[in-house]
């Protein structure tokens, strides 16, 4: 794993040929050393802190290969980060990436907490349409992390993968779970067990799957 940018922001007014609204998605990478803590880098913030903010959503991360898989559909090159990412990351996507997985970048500790759940507003910023349509082919959907131990980081921190979580909860599963799998409970209760998935996701998979708390 390697970072390949890292990247900050504030909302800001996105106008397009047909819309306009406030997002934080277009972020700027940085190549200085920024603090990390629980509620995310300093210097970066989102419009909507009940979608994006929170001690359970401090970082977003997202695998620097998929962004062939999208220009490959847009036929175009896509900027990093189009996808909003804090941190794009090699070599670590949503089929390895599991839930509780603990990882070291530079000086600070953080874990994978949940999948991220994508909307409309990243194709209106990136000025495809169909971007959520294909986020949802492969679940290529990033995810995020807590912060267990704060300090500095920078695009060279090093990363090391300290401890692995779930065999039974990578991101890719838990996207599935939610989107294709829902209606099995089967599937889904033994994924409201998981005690380091976050409680805002386990919540929207309790709803979705109709299922009490």
């Amino acid at each position: 794993m390697q970072i390949k940018s890292l990247n900050i922001g504030s909302p800001q007014t996105i106008a397009t040929t047909n819309n306009k609204f406030i997002s934080a998605i277009r972020k700027t990478p940085t190549l200085q050393k920024v603090f990390l803590t629980k509620m995310g880098l300093k210097g970066d913030s989102c419009y909507d802190e009940k979608a994006h903010g929170g001690k359970d959503k401090a970082l977003h991360m997202f695998c620097f290969e998929n962004y062939t898989f999208f220009e490959s559909r847009a036929e175009s090159k896509l900027t990093i980060p189009t996808f909003g990412e804090n941190i794009t990351i090699s070599n670590y996507h949503e089929k390895i990436a599991r839930i509780g997985d603990t990882l070291q970048i530079g000086e600070v500790i953080v874990q994978v907490s949940e999948p991220t759940i994508r909307c409309s507003k990243i194709g209106m910023s990136a000025g495809f349409k169909q971007m959520l349509k294909w986020i949802h082919e492969e679940f290529k959907t990033g995810f995020y992390l807590r912060v267990l131990q704060e300090g500095e980081i920078d695009v060279n921190s090093p990363v090391k993968l300290l401890n692995r979580g779930s065999e039974k909860a990578t991101i890719d599963e838990l996207n599935r779970a939610m989107f294709c799998n829902f209606n099995k409970q089967e599937i889904i209760k033994p994924i409201l067990e998981i005690a380091s998935l976050s409680q805002g996701w386990k919540s929207k998979l309790r709803k979705k799957a109709k299922i009490d708390a």
